[in-house]
């Protein structure tokens, strides 16, 4: 309260007192048990305060015969003021969150925002419903309001509602693009970032035969190779490209074909051979090796060189193969020792998931999309809903949940989804005279999307 003028008969009028009405009610009256209001109250009447000042302080010291305005603006700040002071933990949570999981940050957005709405109503429902008025004067009336304070509150707390509803939304309908605006990528798709390598003490003897004239060939339908590849083509992101048939002296029409195909989203072709593929047995060593396309190709085969490396491998059309070797082609055998490879595999993955603190909600891994063609009767997609779509995997009873020695741990929440794929590595090999060329080493792997419930 300022006087007018402010210096008046040697005597400064600039009051700014402060009347606190925290804690407990109290009891009616002004002596020690009362509130702290009533008893400050009592004190400034000791030390003179200006009526005007006490004017306004009389009406919160009420408690009784319906004017109760003091208990009720005590109880309204002391609510909103809890909810308030709750909202500022949930922010910090908040903003850790984002760096986790999107989804739950949206969620504790979303809750932060609601916590401050209800504080603005809180405020507005406790506080009394009769308009508190202190006239002054004929003419001059003191009426109360909400301040700035209130509605900077509630507007805060509206957008963060409404901002986590976007962010969850976009998180559920759109996850990649809102992973890009974070700066975050939760599902790891990358498969340089397995968990669980092939398992290498698998003899190569077992898998693959060679036969008498020095070529490995296993099958595969182009059909079923574009399927499985071409699966989740959206959520590929990494450098390898389309491998195509080596340029030979006559260019074969099935390139085109292949072409179409799309191992992988983006579309490259190899560097040329810079020497000519080894001869076929049995025929003029200094013969070139003709390629002959037809239009009815759907078969292709990984044709490993005799007296070449594992790296020298090349996926071969038809036409490309002499009618013995395709006449003693055998299929690659699902035997025992494969599948137990796989059912390893497949069991480390999901029990690697099953870990606390797993956030990895996307695998992929090496898996021979021959066995995943046995286990799963399909070379594309597929849902498993239930634990008996596994059957043909010999996995353990204990495959599908982790538990702790109290029973308490995780376990799969159905359905799985997994994905073959085929992708093709990009690897320099150096030549006798030094020059280096570039070579695509396919590389079988399936993606698997793994949720998981508490159990």
């Amino acid at each position: 309260m300022k006087g007018e003028p402010e210096i008046q008969l040697n005597e400064t009028i600039n009051y700014n007192e402060h009347f606190d009405w925290r804690w407990e009610q109290g009891r009616f009256g002004f002596g020690i048990f009362a509130g702290r209001f009533n008893r400050e109250y009592r004190e400034a009447q000791f030390r003179g305060l200006p009526l005007p000042i006490l004017w306004i302080a009389e009406y919160f010291t009420f408690d009784g015969e319906g004017i109760r305005l003091g208990r009720h603006y005590r109880q309204a700040g002391w609510y909103s003021h809890i909810m308030m002071w709750l909202a500022l933990p949930l922010w910090f949570l908040t903003i850790i969150l984002f760096f986790v999981l999107l989804k739950y940050g949206a969620y504790f957005l979303m809750l932060t925002g609601g916590v401050m709405v209800i504080a603005n109503i809180l405020w507005s429902t406790i506080r009394n419903f009769n308009e508190l008025e202190i006239p002054l004067a004929s003419d001059h009336v003191l009426k109360f309001k909400y301040g700035g304070a209130y509605y900077v509150n509630l507007i805060t707390g509206v957008l963060c509602v409404l901002l986590g509803a976007i962010i969850w939304l976009m998180d559920l309908r759109f996850p990649s693009v809102i992973a890009s605006f974070f700066g975050v990528d939760v599902l790891q798709d990358e498969f340089d970032d397995a968990t669980v390598e092939e398992d290498t003490s698998t003899p190569k003897s077992v898998k693959d035969e060679p036969d008498q004239n020095g070529m490995e060939m296993r099958g595969m339908s182009s059909k079923g190779k574009s399927q499985a590849a071409t699966a989740d083509d959206e959520e590929e992101e990494s450098d390898d490209e389309i491998y195509e048939a080596p340029t030979f002296a006559q260019q074969p029409a099935m390139m085109t074909s292949i072409k179409k195909q799309r191992f992988t989203k983006r579309v490259g072709l190899q560097a040329p051979r810079r020497r000519p593929p080894p001869p076929i047995p049995g025929e003029d060593p200094d013969e070139d090796y003709e390629n002959v396309s037809r239009p009815d190709q759907d078969e292709l085969f990984l044709v490993k060189w005799c007296g070449y490396p594992d790296t020298e491998t090349t996926w071969e059309p038809t036409c490309h193969i002499d009618q013995r070797s395709l006449s003693e082609y055998i299929p690659s055998n699902i035997n025992p020792h494969r599948l137990n490879s796989a059912a390893k595999t497949f069991e480390d993955i999901i029990q690697n998931r099953l870990k606390p603190g797993n956030r990895c909600h996307s695998v992929s891994s090496r898996f021979d999309l021959d066995v995943y063609r046995y286990c799963f009767q399909t070379d594309e997609t597929v849902l498993l809903n239930l634990a008996d779509d596994f059957s043909r995997l010999p996995l353990t009873e204990s495959w599908n949940y982790r538990i702790n020695s109290n029973g308490q741990g995780l376990t799969i929440d159905f359905p799985i989804r997994l994905s073959p794929r085929l992708h093709f590595r990009k690897i320099f090999v150096r030549t006798e005279d030094g020059s280096v060329f570039t070579k695509m080493l396919p590389i079988e792997t399936v993606k698997i999307i793994i949720p998981t419930r508490v159990c």
